[in-house]
């Protein structure tokens, strides 16, 4: 420590920081279901990076240098919470609308750039249908946001009668060519690009609540996904295109009568999530097959909770309720 002045040390963490902060960097077969939670609600379920705890422990000096990045923004009438100078992950807060939040990054473009991690909390980038907040996120994320690893944000207020969002998913894969972890919470993201479909190559975590994966959009590196809606037909000519899933879970699940579920074409999953009266209606997996974790779906009045099921030698047994 003695050897480097303690500015290079902060600038050498600085990116380790940067690279550990989504919830891609350290998602696994065992911790996604907790992953996908604070997809959905990270003030509820909050999410802190191992990497980073580890890294404080490793000295007093250490611990001085890493602020913590994650910062909830707050706007009110009377006074905004501006962006930290250590800021790198950041959550908007209290319920106003996503375009105030928009307006504060826009006026801190060089804090807006530092930002590796952007969540817009509780409110649409689609009040009401109008596409105007999703426009200007796009338009200026290539300057304002070049370095976002993890996005997350809703289209719900978007509906069927509304029409298809123009190119929304060729947009978006322009805007944020750095994605890694994708979070979108809505009903109505079908796939609408008339000449090629985009390919996000570095996701590697997606969240998709209340929908099901877009057709014909390419996820190659994708391992852990959360999907509102997935089928066994989808699993057949679909999600069986993507080659490194380790991870799948669903919010609902379909069993068609001509169409079980085939392990073979999810090779390399490790962890399967449905719900719980769909449970004896898969096959076990064959013998040699990677899945040791079945993950059962609990419809408890408003809410859902998970349960554990576990896969040993062909066999599903033991529910232990988490």
């Amino acid at each position: 420590m003695s050897i480097l002045p303690l500015e290079l040390w902060g600038l050498i963490l600085s990116f380790a920081v940067d690279s550990s902060i989504g919830p891609h960097a350290f998602s696994d077969h065992l911790n996604f279901p907790s992953i996908s939670f604070h997809l959905q609600d990270p003030r509820k379920h909050s999410l802190n990076s191992p990497f980073l705890r580890d890294l404080r422990l490793v000295c007093r000096t250490f611990h001085s240098l890493i602020p913590s990045p994650y910062h909830f923004m707050n706007v009110t009438k009377d006074h905004t919470e501006l962006i930290g100078a250590f800021t790198k992950a950041l959550y908007t807060g209290d319920g106003l609308r996503t375009g105030v939040y928009l307006q504060v990054l826009l006026d801190e473009p060089r804090k807006a750039h530092r930002l590796v991690m952007l969540q817009f909390e509780r409110n649409s980038l689609f009040p009401s249908g109008n596409t105007e907040l999703f426009d200007v996120l796009c338009e200026n994320a290539p300057i304002m946001l070049p370095n976002i690893q993890s996005l997350i944000f809703s289209v719900d207020g978007y509906r069927h009668s509304d029409g298809p969002i123009p190119q929304f998913w060729t947009r978006l894969n322009e805007a944020f060519p750095q994605l890694h972890t994708l979070s979108i919470g809505g009903y109505y993201l079908m796939a609408t690009e008339t000449v090629s479909l985009p390919t996000f190559e570095q996701v590697r975590v997606l969240n998709l609540h209340n929908t099901s994966l877009p057709w014909g959009i390419k996820f190659p590196a994708l391992q852990h996904a959360s999907l509102g809606s997935v089928s066994t037909t989808e699993i057949q000519y679909t999600i069986a295109q993507l080659h490194s899933l380790e991870s799948l879970l669903c919010q609902n699940f379909y069993v068609f009568r001509n169409r079980k579920l085939n392990w073979d074409a999810v090779p390399q999953l490790r962890l399967l999530g449905i719900p719980h009266f769909h449970i004896h209606k898969i096959p076990s997996p064959p013998s040699g097959h990677p899945l040791r974790h079945l993950r059962e779906r609990l419809d408890r009045g408003d809410a859902w909770s998970w349960s554990w099921s576990w896969s040993v030698e062909n066999l599903f047994f033991g529910i232990y309720h988490i």
